[in-house]
């Protein structure tokens, strides 16, 4: 398993080489669920029947963020998120309205006042909705607009993992299109990450994914307190407060790589970098080698 990482992080090197990439973005899906449950009761001893006042959660019952990160910046690009409802009826069309053209992450503004919350959420973020909350071709189409309208005429190198919906037919013509688009001059290099490798080689989930939840949950835990709450109902929070959570938590991590840049060492780590020199490469060496000395892992990669 380790080869075959070696193997697929060459290929995105010498591809985004010989294209002479501008940037590097590497991109994830993750969940988030509006509703955690815990995974244990504290109930009297001897009881036969234990339940929860707590409603039954579903996996309808959340969203899903885009995590972008970028080699040479070191940080997470504004998001993409994902919330169930009505592709294209009125809170897209809301959203969209006063987000055209406004893709740039400002850190400084979310000390601003929050007064006009969804104009101002949507400079930071972009919001869509689906049938479901899950990534279609359409969204990915959406998402790669999206990163054109941040890096216009840019040659972008982007990496993602091995799903069929970043890959597919409408989503391969979409790129094609924008490759000629003298209009623009923007150019889309993509590569994929093979499957079972994103654990090995994909820096959102190496490097990010973990440090971005703990601080979503940190900014739910400290906004809960604040809220009438009745024992078995559950917490409702507005897509507005859940996007703002997520800009927030965001911002924070960009804030932390200004010193401590551990978003580029993750595609270091990954053997992600395509200006890599020997050197360089050694800390891909050491994260392979730390992997398969891991004897759970090291079982799971050869089962797969």
């Amino acid at each position: 398993m380790a080869y075959d990482g070696r193997r697929n992080s060459a290929r995105i090197r010498k591809k985004f080489k010989d294209k002479d990439v501008d940037v590097v973005i590497n991109v994830d899906e993750t969940l988030l669920l509006f509703h955690l449950c815990g995974e244990k009761l504290i109930a009297p001893t001897e009881i036969k029947h234990v339940g929860s006042a707590v409603q039954k959660d579903n996996e309808k019952w959340g969203a899903t963020v885009m995590i972008a990160c970028e080699f040479q910046t070191s940080s997470i690009l504004p998001p993409m998120v994902i919330f169930t409802g009505v592709y294209c009826a009125k809170l897209m069309t809301q959203w969209a309205k006063i987000s055209k053209g406004k893709s740039a992450m400002d850190s400084t503004s979310l000390y601003m006042s929050l007064s006009k919350p969804m104009l101002f959420l949507s400079n930071l973020a972009k919001v869509i909705f689906n049938e479901s909350h899950w990534m279609i071709s359409n969204a990915s189409i959406i998402y790669i607009s999206y990163l054109t309208s941040m890096f216009c005429g840019k040659t972008i190198g982007l990496i993602w993992d091995w799903h069929s919906s970043h890959y597919s037919a409408d989503v391969m013509e979409f790129i094609e299109r924008c490759n000629v688009d003298n209009a623009t001059e923007t150019q889309i290099v993509m590569e994929l990450v093979d499957e079972g490798l994103t654990p090995i080689i994909q820096v959102p989930d190496v490097a990010v994914n973990k440090v971005f939840k703990s601080a979503l949950k940190g900014k739910y835990h400290t906004y809960r307190p604040g809220l009438p709450i009745k024992i078995g109902e559950k917490v409702s929070i507005s897509h507005e407060t859940m996007v703002q959570f997520i800009v927030e938590a965001i911002s924070d991590i960009n804030i932390k790589n200004y010193d401590e840049p551990f978003i580029r060492d993750g595609f270091k780590r990954c053997g992600l970098n395509p200006w890599s020199e020997n050197q360089s490469l050694k800390a891909f060496k050491h994260h392979l080698d730390k992997l398969e000395e891991n004897e759970v892992l090291k079982t799971m990669f050869q089962n797969q």
